[in-house]
């Protein structure tokens, strides 16, 4: 029941529900071409194609330390715009964050700890992802 009332005062958590879904089913799909057809797509490191893959982006209900919205920050974007992937090293609660920002240095979220993890000496080592 609280869940039902949490949707009906915040709708806009179906949104991110949706993308979440439409995220894994993306991934899934990759996993079975690459299954598929193995020398058709060349992977780095991780294994993820090109560099380029898709995630979550966690923290985007918190506010920025300048006191903006991640939320209103994330309903201004638009499709296919090119985010960057900022080390946050002196990040307090994980020394591997890497912050999710616009070209204009908005900050939408992070990367989830898990991934950062990985992929933090990569892009400590130069190694440049597309967002």
């Amino acid at each position: 029941m609280a869940l039902i009332y949490y949707i009906w005062k915040h709708p806009h958590v179906l949104i991110y529900i949706g993308l979440a879904a439409t995220l894994i089913v993306v991934y899934y799909a990759f996993k079975a071409f690459q299954a598929a057809n193995p020398r058709s797509v060349q992977t780095g490191r991780l294994g993820l194609p090109n560099k380029s893959f898709y995630t979550k982006v966690v923290g985007v209900t918190h506010l920025n330390p300048n006191g903006s919205s991640r939320q209103e920050i994330i309903r201004n974007c638009e499709v296919g715009e090119r985010l960057q992937l900022v080390r946050e090293p002196e990040n307090p609660h994980d020394p591997s964050a890497i912050k999710v920002c616009r070209e204009s240095g908005e900050q939408l979220g992070y990367i989830s700890a898990d991934l950062a993890y990985r992929m933090a000496d990569e892009i400590d080592g130069g190694d440049k992802f597309v967002a």
